[in-house]
This record gives structure tokens, sequence and C-alpha cells, in this order.
């Protein structure tokens, strides 16, 4: 659904998409909403204002396995012997040891496909954001300014479940996972682009910008499970928890020059530096120039 309108000085437009997604394999799938709004406005002869910002919220009680690895269904076909009847694998569990042992007729390489479907999961639940907003200036007939502002970020937590009697995870496995990620970009430009004579003409432009970003992840799992099909870190034979957080700062100066001289003679030179706070303080200031 979408909504748009607008007059001489400027427009507005929002949306709202909803998606489900049923796929192939049985068992997976998403559910994802997205909202977006975007809008210009003229608010002085000399000075316009725009912006767009983009919600989404994603959603999934499981996604597929992927890659080569036992949790996947790719992999399972390629090793499968093609002779075994897959009706044998349906019922996932033997008789009397269910949550226990698992059905795997002729090997145990490879794990009983429809407790991949059904029991080997990986749920997601994620929100992003991006958006930026931006003004440009007029200054002089040949001089134009602009500053702009942007944001993307995302949280997203992850839980993976495994049940016992798989060829990687004989006890089972829990892991959780949450994920924080912000980026903001402040930067400006300077633009000024004349014609000096018939023969000759100049561009020159200066800009900077100011990156801030940081990411945020905590993982927690349990190895092994004491109840077999019970998946909370209490229920761990042996639990861990790791954390990572990661900060970079950047900031950089830029500017280039380009001179052209009746069409087909041009020099362009440029220079940028830049300070990065991931590297020692003595050695975070770097200087590129080119011509």
């Amino acid at each position: 659904i979408s909504i748009q309108g607008g007059d001489a000085k400027g427009s507005m437009r929002g949306s709202i998409t909803n998606t489900k997604n049923n796929w192939i394999m049985p068992n997976t799938g998403f559910d994802q909403v997205s909202v977006s709004v975007n809008g210009n406005y003229q608010v002085h002869d000399k000075i316009k204002i725009s912006s767009v910002i983009n919600y989404r919220n994603k959603s999934s009680d499981n996604l597929p396995g992927q890659g080569y690895n036992n949790h996947s269904i790719g992999y399972f076909m390629i090793f499968q012997n093609p002779n075994v009847d897959l009706d044998w694998y349906r019922p996932i569990w033997k008789k009397g040891q269910e949550n226990l042992s698992m059905i795997s007729p002729y090997s145990s390489f490879i794990d009983n496909p429809f407790a991949l479907v059904h029991e080997v999961t990986n749920s997601l639940g994620q929100d992003a954001v991006t958006g930026n907003f931006k003004v440009d200036i007029d200054l002089h007939e040949n001089l134009k300014l602009m500053l702009r502002s942007a944001v993307n970020m995302y949280s997203r937590s992850t839980e993976q479940r495994r049940p016992y009697d798989l060829n990687r995870f004989a006890k089972g496995h829990y892991r959780i996972t949450g994920i924080s990620k912000r980026e903001t970009n402040l930067d400006f430009l300077l633009s000024y682009q004349n014609n000096i004579s018939n023969d000759f003409e100049l561009g020159v432009n200066l800009g900077g910008n100011m990156l801030d970003y940081q990411y945020l992840r905590q993982d927690s799992w349990a190895d092994g499970l004491e109840i077999p099909g019970t998946y909370n870190l209490v229920n761990a034979s042996q639990s861990f928890t790791s954390k990572f957080d990661g900060y970079n700062k950047v900031n950089s100066l830029y500017g280039m020059v380009t001179m052209g001289w009746k069409n087909y003679l041009y020099l362009d030179l440029a220079a940028r530096n830049y300070w990065n706070s991931m590297l020692p303080k003595e050695n975070m200031s770097h200087f590129f120039p080119s011509a």
C-alpha cells in the first residue's frame, strides 16, 4: 500500500509492504513488514530539504540450514543412498526412544532429513532502520553546499535448536545470539563549478565525513542438554558465553579540482586525509594525493 502527493514546492510518499514467504521446504519461511517514507521540500528559493526513512521487521520460526554441513538438506542429498526409501526416515525417532535415538538407516554420517526440517530449527527476529536527511543550499550561482546525515542500524536475535543424536551433537545443542549494529555518517560537500571563459572550465569540490560505527554481539550456548527436547540455558550440560564489542570512528576530509581546456585537455587533482580510530594514535592519520 502506498500514498503520495505534492505540489510545486515538494512531494512526499509513504508505503507499507507485508510479505509472507512459505518456502518449498516444509516448516520454513518468514514474515516481513517494510515501511518507507521519503519526501522533499523547497523551504526557500535557495534551500531544499529531503529525507528518506526505511524500517523493516523480519521474523521467522525457522530458516533452512545452508552450506556444506550436516544440517542442510543439500548436504543430505549429496550423501543419501538412492535406493533408500525416504519414508523410512519419516517417523524421525526410533520407537520407544523418542527424543533420544533417530532413524538413520545404513549411515549415521548424514542426519535424518525430517529431523533437519522439523527438529533442527533456526529462528530469527530482526528490526532494521536506514535513513538520511539532506539539505541542499545554493550559496551562489556557481557555489552549492550539501549537508547530510545518515543512519544504518539493526538489532537481530537468533535461536538455534539441535536435538539429540545428531552427527555433530550427540547430546543436543542450544544457542542464542543477540546482535546490535549502528552506523552513522555526517558529511558535507561544497561544490564550485564555473566556465571561466569559452576555453577554460573549472570545478572545485571540498568535502568531509564523520563515521561512527558500533557492533555489539553476545552468544550464549549449551553444549549438551540434560533433558532431551528442552531448549534453554538452564538445561545445559555445559554452558558458555562469548561477547564482542566493536567500535570505530573515521573522520575524513577530501578535495578535488577539475580543470578543462577547450574540451580536450583535462587535469584532475585530488587529495584525501582520514583519521581512523582503529589505528595506533601515532599512525591514525593517512594522506592520499592523486593527479
